[in-house]
């Protein structure tokens, strides 16, 4: 799975520096992206904070951004997309390692994480093997992982299935979502037994500034 692909950039506009930072990142380098600044927490539509409950705006607009990810992707003929917030800058371990990532990545994956996310959560060193990029993560809880097999959603690859899954279901949903998207990921991850893998190196480094919006 060594494909070109495309990176979607979940970004609060006033935060100029990230933008500046991610695209200085990307400068002069073979990568495709987008900032998606659709939903802003400033300004949301009621129909859609009448879609959750007890959920702060700036949170439902995260929530709604990677929502308009997965549209795009789904309505896209790509096979799969790289979601980013914009506190997760693709450095020089990035750039060089990606491709020979995915080239491991097997091809019937859901989401694939390659960052630690906010929560820190690696791969065991019991578990780990040698030369060995790619595991597979069980949907329980684990005491290194969280409580299933979502690694929070700061940087990951989505495929366009899985895309067209969540985004289907979020439309299709009738009750109020009471939870952000990492929460939600793993409560899909559950409902449709995804299959999830995590990067170990991981090779984007997140929640990179003192403060998170």
């Amino acid at each position: 799975m060594n494909k070109k692909f495309k990176t979607y950039i979940v970004h609060f506009e006033i935060l100029e520096e990230r933008k500046k930072n991610l695209e200085a990142a990307f400068k002069s380098k073979d990568f495709e992206y987008e900032f998606i600044t659709l939903y802003d927490r400033r300004n949301l539509q009621t129909k859609i904070i009448k879609k959750f409950d007890h959920i702060e705006q700036k949170f439902i607009a995260n929530f709604m951004s990677h929502i308009e990810i997965y549209r795009i992707i789904s309505e896209s003929s790509d096979e799969y997309g790289l979601v980013l917030e914009d506190d997760s800058i693709p450095h020089k371990k990035f750039i060089k390692n990606v491709y020979s990532y995915l080239n491991k990545l097997p091809q019937e994956f859901d989401l694939f994480y390659i960052s630690p996310g906010k929560g820190n959560f690696h791969i065991p060193y019991s578990k780990r093997r040698p030369l060995k990029k790619v595991y597979k993560k069980e949907n329980n809880a684990t005491s290194w992982g969280g409580h299933g097999a979502s690694r929070y959603a700061d940087a990951y690859f989505i495929s366009n299935k899985c895309a067209t899954v969540l985004y289907e279901e979020f439309k299709s949903c009738e009750t109020k979502i009471d939870t952000t998207i990492d929460w939600w990921k793993n409560q899909m991850i559950d409902k449709f037994n995804l299959n999830v893998y995590w990067a170990e190196p991981t090779i984007i480094e997140t929640n990179v500034y003192e403060t998170s919006f």
